[in-house]
């Protein structure tokens, strides 16, 4: 629409009084180990593999990824310095083994600032095309963004606490990052067990010979059409005949 009133299509808009619709948040999916070294298996080279493991190791995001610079890439403390569009909200990321001897090889023949060249545009819909067409022959089900689910995810299943996925994914609010809250069943029930322990208190039972207290009530009598009546025991066990 904003292209519409620049190509002057559309009359100009009053975005401001425009709020966007509330949709259902989706079913979180993501990969398992088996299906990423599929996809590691099937890319054509290094570049790709770097790319995958960007996104399934680190959790960056496609736009994260093609704006990836060398300088940013910081081998002493193993760790990539992420500031999308430059804003205050930057994040450190730890490397893998995987992911950082990945990059280590491709340095050493770095020709561009950029980690990621796929050509003189650095657009990620090339990037999406590109990957599409790559986990095609792999025969595995993906997207970009499944990548950083996975990455997600598997941290949450291994018992990483939200609030740190929360600061390794870059979310500004970890309301963001409880779409994963439901993958630590195991974790939370672990938190559980945490709580400080209570003394039991011990359980009375009365000996088996002492006859059992009864309710005492009244007895009552109960008059069926024929005239005989029955007297209630005060126990409701039995009805006895008068």
């Amino acid at each position: 629409m904003h292209l519409g009133e620049k190509w002057q299509l559309i009359h100009k808009q009053e975005w401001s009084v425009v709020t966007r619709l509330k949709a259902p948040r989706g079913r979180v999916v993501f990969h398992t180990p088996e299906e990423i070294d599929k996809i590691l298996a099937a890319c054509p080279d290094e570049k790709w593999r770097i790319i995958v493991l960007l996104g399934a190791d680190a959790g960056l995001r496609r736009g994260e990824i093609m704006q990836l610079k060398w300088e940013d890439v910081d081998f002493q403390n193993n760790q990539l310095y992420i500031a999308p569009n430059k804003t205050e909200y930057f994040r450190y990321v730890p490397m893998t083994e995987a992911l950082s001897k990945a990059l280590q090889r491709a340095k050493i023949a770095a020709q561009n600032k950029f980690v990621i060249t796929l050509g003189p545009t650095r657009n990620t819909g090339t990037l999406t095309t590109m990957y599409r067409r790559m986990v095609q022959k792999a025969e595995v089900p993906s997207f970009m963004h499944k990548l950083r689910h996975t990455f997600a995810s598997q941290l949450v299943q291994n018992g990483v606490e939200l609030y740190m996925v929360s600061k390794l994914l870059g979310h500004r609010s970890i309301k963001m990052t409880e779409i994963y809250a439901h993958l630590a069943p195991a974790h939370l029930q672990n938190a559980v067990i945490k709580l400080p322990k209570h003394n039991d208190l011990p359980i009375h039972t009365e000996p088996t010979s002492q006859v059992k207290p009864t309710l005492h009530i009244e007895s009552k009598r109960v008059c069926g059409p024929n005239k005989a009546c029955l007297r209630l025991t005060s126990d409701f066990s039995e009805f006895v005949k008068k």
